[in-house]
């Protein structure tokens, strides 16, 4: 492979498409898979809340584990709704911000080189993560607590 400035304009032109395709594909695959992990820590969750609430409605004596399991659940359940109001915000002003600084790079009001993602907007998005990681946990508590009620 050639050295970007060793290239002839055509050549860069077409690498250039191609990494922007490319990039535009793993793009897509990172939200789709996003949006799929998402969707199974909410149907783990409150699929696990609502079992356990199904075993508890049918049991004579319902043992201390089984309500420390739909704790766990609950929170777990509540821990996604937390990561999609901080997803969901961190994309808004992501965007926002975006647009704007394009603006004025257009009108000549910024440097082309002002034009990156604020880094404090990334540490926001660090906590959608450690949500998402947090309900994978409580998924994980909450059926070891629940088969543990049952059991013993």
């Amino acid at each position: 492979m050639a050295i970007w400035t060793t290239l002839t304009p055509q050549q860069q032109e077409r690498l250039w498409a191609h990494a922007v395709r490319t990039a535009d594909m793993l793009r897509t695959q990172a939200v789709e898979s996003g949006s799929r992990a998402v969707s199974y820590l909410l149907f783990t969750n409150a699929g696990g809340a609502i079992a356990l609430l199904t075993f508890m409605g049918g049991a004579p004596m319902i043992p201390r584990l089984a309500w420390w399991s739909l704790a766990v659940f609950v929170i777990g359940t509540f821990s996604v709704g937390v990561l999609n109001a901080i997803s969901y915000h961190t994309s808004y002003h992501l965007n926002e911000r975006y647009v704007r600084a394009v603006d004025l790079v257009v009108s000549d009001t910024i440097d082309t080189k002002q034009l990156v993602i604020d880094p404090g907007l990334r540490k926001i998005a660090h906590w959608a993560a450690v949500f998402g990681y947090f309900a994978f946990v409580a998924f994980i508590t909450g059926s070891a607590l629940g088969i543990a009620a049952y059991l013993c």
